[in-house]
């Protein structure tokens, strides 16, 4: 029952920030976290986090949302499943990224990529390529950002594409393959916010 009502709080919470309504987007991550911390349930936590940095973001506090990814990165790494630290550094990545933080950037998104690598989840590694090509594209290296994007294409060709727990993660990440084959084929400039 709990698990079900997180689920609403969590889809609301998107579907919130997906449509500019932050009033409801801070309400619902809110009562998410509440509830989380009630029965002390980790994997939503983790996803009350990164709603809220996601939140603070589209707030213009990149300094607030950097918190809030620390926060769902320390939940990701006491759940110890890859996919939610994958997907967790992938974000965490990109927030650095748009405060300015390379380093810190390229280093959760390496780390991303080789925790999705060593767990067999290709999924992960495509969205972590994905926001490390989006990084290395608003530093100038465009053949670098080229290489990652092709590289999801590739994978995405395999017979293992498809599968993985992603549904959580697409909701709130997106799809990266898409993503990848929309800017190899339009060469897309850079993306403004990451």
């Amino acid at each position: 029952m709990h698990a079900r009502v997180m689920s609403v709080d969590f889809v609301t919470c998107v579907r919130a920030l997906g449509t500019g309504d932050l009033d409801l987007a801070d309400a619902t991550s809110r009562e998410l976290l509440r509830r989380c911390a009630l029965i002390d349930y980790e994997p939503f936590r983790c996803w009350g986090r990164l709603a809220r940095a996601r939140l603070e973001e589209a707030r213009h506090d990149l300094a607030a949302a950097m918190i809030e990814c620390a926060d769902a990165l320390a939940s990701a790494r006491r759940l110890g499943l890859a996919h939610y630290l994958s997907f967790t550094l992938a974000e965490c990545g990109r927030i650095a990224a748009l405060a300015g933080d390379v380093p810190r950037a390229d280093a959760a998104l390496a780390e991303a990529i080789d925790t999705a690598e060593q767990a067999g989840a290709g999924w992960f590694a495509a969205f972590a390529r994905v926001r490390l090509a989006d990084v290395r594209r608003t530093q100038g290296d465009h053949s670098g950002a080229e290489t990652l994007l092709r590289q999801v294409v590739e994978w995405s060709s395999g017979p293992f594409a498809g599968a993985g727990r992603a549904t959580y993660f697409r909701r709130l990440g997106g799809d990266p393959v898409a993503t990848a084959t929309a800017r190899l084929s339009h060469a897309e400039p850079a993306p403004q916010a990451l």
